[in-house]
């Protein structure tokens, strides 16, 4: 290994352009390619592009060294970054950092190995499930500058190998009106969203069951003297809002329905009254005795 690929870099803040963060790049590469372009004002880079520029310099002369003085005007010195132009081809003021790390390497042994691409949040905590990251997205990189001279195509320069990055802001597949520059207007057409046929049988259901527990417990607090929130909040353990009881919820990793529970409580009680009330005959199933409240 040489000194300059033990070397590391660590960029400002950047925009995120053609970036396979998530989901490796296999259109060249089977194993899997992770790569991105960086967009960062060049202002802020300029110990790094200065540095690069000497990279570049010192991988040229090493390959002039290489194929002798007679061939030295047919290397190509490739640049390391690239200055980022407009529609109109005017500077911006910005650079270009184009950076990629393979998914697997050669050990020392000769075997294929599987390499790491850390990613932290903007606290600098670790990702552990790197999410999409799509163009626009802010990130500040961390990476190695890797001389290179590829003599088939008599080419010299230095490549960037990402070592990590930080997501800073993320931009996600679905953008809303303001990242396109619209505003909300004075017009007529609002759009309202259908809810699937599932959805509103689901909704449909928790609105019969709430209604339902309320009637019950207005029963109950009629014959015992209370009111029915005081009646809720003992079937519901201190919840005195029919509407403050979630209608499902996962614990340990299982689905409970406090509310259907509560439901069952309710007729319960009524049932053992001296005066019940008719109430629907289609009960629910008793649900687990132990569910957490």
């Amino acid at each position: 290994m040489t000194a300059h690929s033990r070397e590391r870099i660590v960029t400002p803040i950047g925009i995120a352009r053609y970036a396979w963060l998530k989901d490796p790049d296999t259109k060249f590469n089977a194993s899997g390619v992770w790569r991105t372009q960086l967009i960062a004002p060049a202002s802020e880079c300029t110990a790094i592009t200065q540095r690069l520029d000497e990279l570049v310099d010192e991988s040229y002369k090493a390959a002039c060294r290489k194929v002798g003085a007679g061939r030295m005007k047919t290397i190509i010195r490739h640049p390391a970054y690239f200055q980022e132009t407009d529609m109109d081809g005017v500077t911006t003021g910005n650079i270009i950092l184009k950076l990629k790390k393979n998914t697997t390497f050669i050990g020392r042994n000769g075997e294929t190995l599987t390499a790491k691409l850390p990613a932290f949040d903007a606290k600098g905590k670790p990702i552990l499930e790197v999410p999409s990251v799509y163009s626009g997205s802010s990130l500040r990189v961390n990476f190695t500058p890797l001389p290179y001279f590829v003599e088939a195509h008599k080419t010299a320069g230095v490549g960037l190998w990402l070592n990590s990055f930080q997501i800073v802001n993320l931009v996600s597949a679905a953008r809303d009106a303001a990242s396109y520059g619209y505003t909300e207007e004075d017009g007529d057409y609002v759009y309202e969203e259908e809810v699937a046929a599932d959805a509103k049988d689901v909704a449909n259901t928790e609105a019969k069951l709430r209604a339902e527990l309320k009637s019950l417990c207005e029963v109950a607090a009629g014959v015992e003297g209370k009111d029915a929130s005081e009646v809720l909040g003992e079937l519901a353990g201190g919840i005195t809002s029919f509407n403050a009881i979630p209608f499902s919820r996962k614990t340990n990793g299982k689905t409970f329905s406090p509310l259907t529970d509560v439901w069952q409580k309710a007729m319960q009680r009524v049932d053992s009254l001296n005066d019940p009330v008719e109430v629907s005959s289609k009960r629910k199933p008793k649900s687990d005795p132990d569910v957490p409240w």
